[in-house]
């Protein structure tokens, strides 16, 4: 029974520009700047420490078609590294990195398989001798494809089956409708493993039999690209497949919530803030993070927060010395989502139809009478109709309960209204 180790990548994106990082200081800029750089580092000394037998690249391994020097070289020194310690590597391009984009003329170690553009290729890879597994790959010819190029992969023998291929499994909405195929494609295609590329958030769309699998890309590009980033270790024995996540990014994006309701002091609000970062801090067990900050809740500092100016200086604030750590947790924006408290009593003061519900509920308070009443006029041919009474069935007491849901529910929803949101 044959065993072995790859790794399965896609989408690095080498030299991604990372554009409108103005606000960010240059240490932090520059460490953003060579993210997917370092990220593919992290992949090639995984792939060694792992002992891995091969890796697969499954399309975009530049960011662009016209694919930058520097890139190419990088990505060759990669391949040598990974040939010193005997690791083979297969590579398909996809939309971002196209057969007929520019390329330079170098000399690659024999180790690593480029398959061709526009048509499916093989390749078997052999452990001690014996033929263990063929991988089966097809390139893009130009960045617009939208043929379904998984309809092209054909089983040749009964080897372990690994299918290369950058797609769009189902339409996905978030990514362009590149090679687009249906999961039942690749389902019903006989091989063991399909290693794709294109959609950049890691998903398995189907544990075995075969396991198809995106690892999402190494590196965010973006705050839309939040938490871990990275790759899977595939452990094959037999036809048994085993998939472990091994987040690799040298950057780590991140959208976090804090309440900042009954902050009463910018001292209170600075010290949660701190405390917040701390916590995102431990979370990301060293690795820097760039924050996307909510500030929610009900508070007297929301007149504060709604002055643009001081919304920055706190952001400088919070930030002061992060450029000075390697675990830099760097607040990159603010967006207000807080509103005023709301005074109930004045509420219940008010001439409008809230304020005549909230002192009818008052009124009634804990009386079970009063309540009954309630429920026999106004709610009784409500609960009542057989559409709703196929529902929904309560008991007195839960038509309480419901009823001061209700009111929480109105008032949260006052205070949203009164509310804003703003970004800086």
């Amino acid at each position: 029974m044959s065993s072995f180790t790859f790794v399965h990548a896609a989408d690095l994106h080498l030299d991604t520009p990372f554009v409108g990082m103005h606000r960010l200081p240059d240490p932090i800029r520059k460490t953003v700047r060579e993210s997917t750089f370092m990220a593919f580092d992290h992949l090639i000394e995984l792939c060694i420490n792992e002992k891995a037998d091969f890796l697969v690249i499954a399309g975009d391994v530049y960011d662009a078609a016209d694919r930058s020097l520097r890139a190419q070289l990088y990505f060759k020194a990669g391949m040598e590294r990974l040939a010193t310690h005997g690791i083979f590597v297969y590579v398909v391009h996809g939309n971002h990195d196209p057969d007929d984009g520019q390329q330079a003329r170098l000399n690659w170690p024999e180790h690593v398989v480029f398959f061709p553009a526009g048509e499916v290729a093989s390749a078997v890879f052999c452990k001690d001798g014996m033929e263990a597994a063929r991988i089966y790959g097809i390139s893009y010819p130009s960045a617009r494809i939208e043929d379904n190029y998984a309809s092209r992969f054909k089983r040749a023998d009964e080897l372990y089956a690994i299918g290369l291929l950058h797609t769009n499994v189902d339409g996905n909405e978030g990514h362009a409708n590149y090679a687009p195929c249906a999961k039942q494609d690749l389902v019903s295609s006989g091989f063991d493993y399909w290693a794709l590329g294109h959609v950049h958030t890691r998903a398995v769309l189907h544990e075995a039999s075969p396991s198809i699998v995106y690892p999402g890309n190494i590196q965010g590009r973006s705050v839309r690209e939040t938490g871990e980033r990275g790759c899977y270790v595939v452990r094959v024995t037999g036809k048994q497949t085993d998939l472990t996540f091994r987040s690799l990014e040298a950057v780590r994006w991140q959208e976090t919530s804090l309440d900042a309701g009954g902050c009463e002091s910018e001292q209170e609000l600075m010290d949660r803030l701190e405390l917040h970062k701390q916590t995102i801090r431990e979370a990301a067990g060293g690795k820097p993070v760039l924050v996307r900050l909510l500030l929610t809740g009900q508070t007297s500092l929301h007149t504060f927060l709604k002055n643009n100016d001081r919304l920055a200086e706190l952001r400088e604030i919070v930030n002061q010395g992060e450029e000075q750590r390697s675990d830099f947790v760097f607040v990159d924006s603010v967006i207000r989502q807080t509103s005023m408290p709301i005074d109930r009593e004045r509420l219940v003061q008010e001439d409008d139809l809230l304020g005549d519900y909230l002192r009818m509920a008052r009124a009634i308070g804990d009386d079970d009478e009063k309540w009954q009443q309630l429920y026999s006029g106004a709610l009784t041919g409500l609960l009542e109709h057989y559409q709703v009474k196929k529902h929904m069935t309560l008991t007195d007491s839960e038509v309480k309960d419901w009823i001061k849901e209700a009111e929480d529910l109105a008032i949260d929803l006052l205070a949203v209204t009164k509310g804003d949101t703003d970004e800086n």
